[in-house]
C-alpha cells in the first residue's frame, strides 16, 4: 500500500506539470493558428489551418485530462469516478486529434516518399519510411 500511495502522489505532482504543459500549448496554439489562419489562404493553407485548429482543441483536451487525474493521484484513496470521467474525456478529446494526425502522417510521410522519387537526394542520409 506504501508503494502505490508513493506512485500516486509522483503521479499527482507529474499530472500538474502536464496539465500545466498542456494549457500553455493550448495558449501557444491559439496565438499560433490566430496569426496564421488568416482570410485569403490557398487550399492547403486552409486545410493546415483547420488542423491545427483541431490540435489546440485536443492540447485543452489532454490539459482537462490532466487536472481530472488529479481527482484520482492526489488524495489518500483514489477516485473511480474520477477515473470514469478522465477515461470518457480522454476518448471524446482525442478523437478532435485524429484527423490532423492522419492528415500530417500523408503530408510528411507519402509526401515525402514522392518527393524523393522525383528527387533522390531529398531525404539523403535521413531514416526514411520503406
Amino acid at each position: 500500500a506504501k508503494m502505490e500511495r508513493q506512485a500516486a502522489i509522483t503521479s499527482c505532482f507529474f499530472d500538474t506539470q502536464a496539465a500545466m504543459s498542456f494549457y500553455a500549448r493550448f495558449g501557444i496554439q491559439i496565438a499560433i493558428e490566430m496569426k496564421d489562419c488568416k482570410t485569403h489562404m490557398t487550399e492547403k493553407e486552409q486545410r493546415n489551418c483547420a488542423w491545427g485548429i483541431l490540435y489546440t482543441i485536443e492540447n485543452f483536451g489532454w490539459a482537462t485530462e490532466y487536472v481530472i487525474q488529479l481527482a484520482n493521484d492526489c488524495p489518500a484513496l483514489g477516485n473511480d469516478m474520477a477515473l470514469c470521467v478522465e477515461s470518457a474525456t480522454d476518448f471524446a478529446w482525442t478523437g478532435s486529434s485524429m484527423v490532423p494526425a492522419a492528415a500530417w502522417v500523408k503530408e510528411y510521410c507519402v509526401d515525402a516518399k514522392e518527393k524523393e522519387k522525383k528527387d533522390p537526394n531529398f531525404t539523403k542520409g535521413l531514416p526514411v519510411l520503406r
